[in-house]
């Protein structure tokens, strides 16, 4: 029943649910593309905050080899690890990655930590009562470089490359969900906020224990991967070769097809802009990005409008942004290469703030 249920919620109703994308196809998948959807699907599901970078295939054999290296595979508490995942999405406004993520940790009975998760009330007293406070308190503090709790980590240096890998890893995750998903990767009943504990509670049981209890090698999704210099951001990275290798390949893949589909105009004016980012929030209004945009030509203000908001506020990218980007880049790749370009350069700044252990 489990297998069928995950056929029906993760390649069936979840794909419809893409948004800006033409709905990707999975049978016909080739080369690649078919090797790491059959891994991913093998080693945790055919999720689609993965398989959404399909129009770019190695751009997702990166993005895979992300999250399997630093969530699923190696010697660290999974759950753990999930926890720091849904902490991380609740900082980022990403409410399908808090379902998907507290799900995991449900599944293996810490009902408390999921309800608590779900709430994302990191301030809760009720945290310091739990086995994964401390794990929580830190990545809760991922926005706040030179603090004390983000600087003091609690992780073992063995566990250090995971956890901090897992953290950075969803600042990039909830960026691209916010932008191409909707609020939750299960079916929405009538009477969703009746039926919303129920239907969690039935995630955990049917996805989140099976995939929470699988003991995956570390590095096998690094066949994908070209040899790549890993950037100085992910230096505490380096004492796990599989969590290292990942983000170096990542980042190659993502560089590589921003070559192609975003120019240096705008890739500059991002970068220069996240260098001053301090982790504050954007403001609602979208004035700021306008401003930021501003010394762009007019070709280019669409694509930098939208790779600004991915970085900054991806949950304010909504169908007009895209539609202006779409007037100047047509085809799938071309989208799909922006956001994930944009995402993975505030990730790459987020990750500069963290300590080296």
């Amino acid at each position: 029943m489990s297998n069928w249920l995950e056929k029906r919620v993760f390649w069936d109703e979840a794909r419809r649910r893409v948004r800006y994308l033409q709905l990707p196809d999975y049978s016909t998948t080739r080369d690649l593309a078919r090797d790491v959807i059959d891994q991913a699907d093998r080693d945790f599901q055919a999720a689609t905050p993965v398989t959404l970078h399909l129009p770019e295939p190695r751009v997702m054999a990166g993005v895979w080899a992300v999250f399997r290296e630093s969530t699923l595979a190696g010697p660290v508490d999974r759950a753990q690890r999930e926890a720091v995942a849904s902490t991380v999405s609740s900082l980022n406004r990403c409410p399908f990655c808090v379902d998907a993520h507290s799900v995991m940790v449900r599944g293996v009975g810490k009902h408390e930590v999921a309800d608590l998760l779900l709430e994302g009330k990191f301030a809760d007293p009720k945290w310091k009562e739990t086995e994964y406070g401390d794990a929580v308190r830190w990545a809760a503090a991922t926005y706040l470089p030179k603090s004390a709790e983000l600087l003091n980590s609690p992780f073992s240096a063995g566990s250090t490359p995971y956890m901090f890998g897992t953290a950075v890893g969803f600042h990039y995750v909830n960026r691209m969900v916010n932008v191409f998903l909707n609020d939750s990767p299960f079916p929405q009943p009538p009477f969703k906020k009746l039926m919303a504990p129920l239907v969690h509670r039935v995630a955990g049981r049917f996805f989140g224990q099976p995939s929470i209890q699988k003991q995956l090698s570390p590095g096998d999704s690094l066949t994908f991967l070209n040899d790549a210099e890993l950037p100085k951001e992910f230096a505490w990275a380096e004492s796990a070769p599989n969590v290292a290798a990942a983000y170096a390949g990542a980042n190659a893949a993502i560089n590589d097809a921003a070559d192609r589909w975003v120019s240096p105009a705008v890739r500059e004016t991002l970068i220069d802009h996240l260098q001053a980012w301090k982790g504050e929030a954007a403001p609602m209004s979208r004035e700021w990005v306008a401003d930021a945009v501003s010394s762009l030509s007019e070709a280019d203000r669409p694509a930098g409008t939208l790779a600004f908001l991915v970085a900054r506020a991806s949950f304010q990218v909504d169908g007009g942004i895209v539609k202006n980007f779409r007037r100047q880049a047509l085809s799938d790749a071309a989208l799909v290469a922006t956001c994930a370009w944009a995402s993975f350069q505030a990730m790459r700044r987020i990750a500069s703030w963290l300590p080296l252990k």
